[in-house]
C-alpha cells in the first residue's frame, strides 16, 4: 500500500460536534484529504442520514464536495448512507462508492444517483494511502478506511465500533 506525506480528517457529521456552529445528528461522515508530493486526494467516508445536517456542515467547514474522488460506506445502515442519493450529485462528477457487500437497492440507488458502485469484500486499495480493510464478517456487512500516512503507518476509520 502506497503513503501519503500526511493526511486531514474532518468530521463532517457526527452527534457530538467539534467546532460551534455545526449541525449534531446521530449519523456519520467524514471527509478524507491526503497528500502525496503534489498530489491531494478527497474521499467521503460515509455520508449521513441526515441530508440537511450534511449539507449545512459542509457549507461552513468550506468543503469542496465537486473535489471529492470517490465514497467510502462503511455499511448499509441509514445513519451511514441515508444521504448518499443526494450527496452523490453534489459531486457533479461520476464517482466510485466502495461497499462491503452488494445490497441489492444500495447498488441500485448509487447507479440511480450517478455513482460506480464497487464491493469490497477484500481489501482494495483505491487511491494513494487510501484502502478499504475489505468485508469485516461481523453480521452487518462492514468495512473501514485505512489511511496510511508516511512515517506515522496506519489511521483506521471505522463506521461503527
Amino acid at each position: 500500500m502506497q503513503s501519503a506525506k500526511f493526511a486531514k480528517v474532518t468530521t463532517i457529521v457526527d452527534n457530538n460536534v467539534f467546532k460551534k456552529g455545526l449541525a449534531p445528528s446521530w449519523d456519520l461522515s467524514f471527509y478524507v484529504e491526503t497528500y502525496t508530493n503534489d498530489k491531494r486526494h478527497s474521499v467521503l467516508m460515509d455520508t449521513s442520514g441526515s441530508f440537511q445536517a450534511f449539507i449545512d456542515n459542509t457549507s461552513k467547514l468550506g468543503l469542496n464536495l465537486s473535489e471529492v474522488e470517490a465514497i467510502l460506506i462503511s455499511h448499509w445502515h441509514s445513519d451511514h448512507c441515508g444521504a448518499l442519493s443526494q450527496v452523490l450529485p453534489l459531486i457533479r462528477h461520476s464517482a466510485p462508492v466502495y461497499v462491503a457487500s452488494a445490497s441489492t437497492s444500495g447498488i441500485r440507488e448509487i447507479m440511480n444517483a450517478n455513482g460506480e458502485p464497487v464491493v469490497c469484500s477484500k481489501p482494495k486499495e483505491f487511491t494513494d494511502g487510501l484502502m478499504s480493510t475489505g468485508e469485516i464478517p461481523n453480521g452487518i456487512s462492514e468495512h473501514s478506511l485505512l489511511v496510511n500516512v508516511k512515517n506515522k503507518g496506519l489511521v483506521v476509520l471505522v463506521g461503527c465500533s
